[in-house]
């Protein structure tokens, strides 16, 4: 085989094209660093071929695959199983054990054969003569010979799944506002956004005509290290920050007056209105504020609610039943001191070692922790109550709530624990570099292994679906070319390289999640995309974004929003760019220039071609009929920023997202990529509380 054949063989695409067109090789040690970062033998990667014959021996003995897929309106469905030479398929049996229960026997046809690579087996396609519903069934094939079969029984996962995503059956344009849930400051909140903030927030849109709000990761962070702050860096997605709980509703549901009295007279402290009035969110000073109330909630809901109100402690029992496994090692992992501690070694211990904990290491360490592990599967029960709340008071006003999730969790989080083996240990996901992070980006979280997902019947990544899409919503899937590829940079010191992933596969599943759900799927499509993914993803029924500041012609001028394809959601920037204000006055530049990212020449260069795009972005609304004075040049940061508003609201697309940072006329953004403390990364509260706006204040009407 050739290099480039091995490369593939491996699923390692052996180059990229940057977005100047140029061709990147991957290189020798790049390749090996991202083989033992699958979970090859470092011994054994100098001979990559000896490596894809094993692979190849082991998966033509496989009888079955892990999963099948069954388009639910091409059926009867078809597979391919491997029988032994002296064996037909009408020996066999073939049953479905449907996801709602029931089991049946299923009568097959056999359809081709051909020869495997195994000289025992034979390849067999087989049709399933029964129509499925849609949804998650095991087939269990019995009366296979011992030597191939325990008891002679093999089972396999079918997903049954529509052809596309959900969509609304209108072509209604809708308009949304989104936001950074943390920033935002009210009179109520105690220093960082929560769920009433969220909840107001969208009665706002409501009023003022907009149908969709829109928030960042909700995703669990590290309550023991609060200072772990990046909602794209979670310890676990699978659950919620409950940093984000409205305590006075907590107080209010479970009539916890004392309790709540002593919580404002702390709460309207002028020290802690100090605090909580600061440009910048003090984490630690929040949260220590925040889990004492939660604890002293905990303390009575667990002295006095089992016996006094069996009903309320009973449905906290039926969350933590629901949560199953992934709910109890998540709080245990919260709750223990022990494996927190495992997080303060090096980096590279860290990640292998935690990956590497035992099973019986975490259930010695459980059997001291009930009661904190019970406080950790509370507070996490409050705050899926109190999203659910937000979500279905919004939805009974037709405004929709639009999620987004995380590419993947920090290599110390629960969700790693949790998931072991499916997660590399041995890289980082990141970008190469591009217009806005010239040195490429290590975003310092895991990747999911692709053959290990696959083993694992994709149980993972279903799950991920199921907690993270609101009911009659929108999901946000952060960098999608991930369902495709994704940049792994070896922890060995190699440069990065991409990895293929099972696009098709999971693009099934992500259909059928979302018609289950009844919630449209958005994929942020930016940066280094080939145009076949977006395709791809446009035929799924998956909304594409569009952001203002990368529509370009190839003549290098803006693209007119009225020329976007409807099916995409457009917006004028995101978290990780510079807000309006800030871009019209070049914040992003200066602030790279300042902590030392740029050179000087880099710094010159960066604000003459920022001055020759906001020339291009005057021309276009200028042409668009928005901006009616006759020289654009000496306008300032306000009257551009309304006006580029205002070219948002023309766009083609079905859904237009405009930013509260936008609409509060911030200057700084809220992320600045490729910094960690240079920057207030993820701490910066909004200048204002935004009902004192006059966006807000205005006539709805008018």
């Amino acid at each position: 085989m050739n290099e480039t054949a091995v490369y593939e063989a491996f699923g390692i695409l052996p180059e990229y094209t940057d977005l100047t067109g140029q061709a990147h090789r991957l290189e020798t040690n790049t390749f090996l660093g991202i083989l033992v970062a699958l979970g090859y033998d470092p011994k054994e990667v100098s001979d990559p071929e000896s490596i894809l014959r094993k692979k190849s021996t082991n998966k033509s003995s496989r009888i079955l695959e892990p999963v099948y897929f069954i388009p639910v309106d091409s059926q009867p469905g078809l597979i391919r199983i491997r029988l032994t030479k002296d064996q037909s398929i009408e020996t066999l049996s073939f049953r479905i054990i449907l996801e709602e229960g029931p089991t049946f026997n299923v009568r097959v046809k056999d359809i081709s054969t051909e020869e495997s690579n195994d000289d025992d087996l034979r390849l067999i396609t087989i049709s399933l003569l029964e129509p499925l519903p849609p949804g998650y069934h095991t087939l269990r094939l019995e009366n296979l010979p011992e030597s191939y079969a325990p008891a002679g029984v093999l089972e396999s996962i079918l997903i049954v799944y529509p052809e596309t995503c959900y969509d609304w059956s209108d072509d209604w344009k809708r308009k949304g506002i989104s936001l950074q849930l943390y920033s935002v400051r009210s009179p109520w909140n105690d220093g960082i956004g929560d769920f009433k903030d969220l909840l107001e927030i969208g009665l706002d849109c409501s009023r003022n005509g907009f149908s969709i709000l829109g928030v960042n990761p909700l995703h669990a962070l590290f309550p023991l290290e609060p200072d772990r702050r990046s909602p794209y860096s979670p310890s676990n997605r699978l659950f919620k920050n409950p940093l984000y709980i409205h305590l006075p509703w907590v107080f209010q549901d479970f009539g916890y007056r004392e309790l709540e009295s002593e919580y404002l007279i702390e709460r309207n402290n002028p020290k802690f209105l100090e605090l909580i009035s600061d440009e910048h969110i003090d984490y630690a000073k929040v949260s220590e504020f925040k889990m004492r109330f939660l604890r002293a909630i905990f303390q009575r809901f667990m002295e006095s609610l089992p016996a006094q109100n069996p009903e309320v402690f009973s449905l906290f029992q039926e969350f933590t039943e629901a949560g199953g496994t992934s709910l109890f090692r998540h709080c245990l992992f919260d709750a223990s001191r022990i494996i927190i501690e495992t997080l303060e070694t090096s980096p590279s211990k860290q990640r292998l070692t935690h990956v590497g904990l035992l099973e019986t290491e975490i259930e010695e360490k459980s059997k001291n922790l009930t009661y904190e592990v019970r406080f950790y599967q509370f507070i996490q029960w409050i705050a899926e109550k109190q999203f659910c709340r937000v979500v279905d008071s919004l939805h009974s006003i037709q405004v929709s709530v639009y999620t987004d999730l995380a590419v993947g969790p920090d290599p110390g989080g629960s969700e790693v624990q949790i998931a072991g083996r499916i997660f590399s240990s041995g890289a980082a996901i990141g970008s190469p570099p591009d217009e806005f992070s010239p040195n490429g980006q290590n975003w310092g979280i895991l990747p999911l292994i692709p053959d290990r997902l696959r083993e694992d019947h994709y149980e993972h990544f279903i799950e991920l679906l199921r907690t993270n899409m609101p009911k009659d919503g929108i999901l946000r899937i952060d960098h999608a070319v991930g369902l495709f590829r994704l940049f792994w940079i070896p922890y060995s010191g190699a440069a990065g390289g991409y990895v293929a992933y099972p696009w098709e596969d999971l693009l099934k599943i992500l259909a059928l999640e979302s018609q289950r759900n009844r919630c449209a799927i958005v994929a942020e499509d930016l940066g280094l995309v080939p145009v076949e993914v977006k395709k791809i993803l446009s035929e799924f029924g998956i909304y594409l974004t569009k952001v203002l500041y990368f529509e370009k012609h190839d003549s290098h001028e803006y693209s007119s929003p009225t020329h976007y394809q409807l099916r995409t959601v457009a917006s004028l920037n995101t978290h990780d760019l510079p807000t309006l204000k800030g871009y019209w006055n070049s914040e992003d530049i200066k602030e790279r220039f300042r902590i030392g990212m740029l050179s000087w020449a880099e710094y010159e260069t960066l604000l003459a071609e920022r001055e020759s795009d906001k020339q291009m972005m005057v021309a276009l609304i200028r042409k668009e009929g928005i901006l009616s004075t006759h020289n654009g040049n000496g306008m300032h940061g306000s009257e551009i920023a309304d006006a580029l508003l205002k070219l948002l609201t023309s766009a083609n697309s079905k859904i237009r997202m405009f930013a509260m940072h936008d609409i509060l006329g911030e200057y700084k953004q809220t992320n600045l990529p490729g910094t960690t403390n240079e920057y207030p990364n993820w701490k910066l509260r909004y200048s204002l509380f935004w009902k004192d706006h006059p966006f807000f204040r205005k006539d709805p009407k008018s």
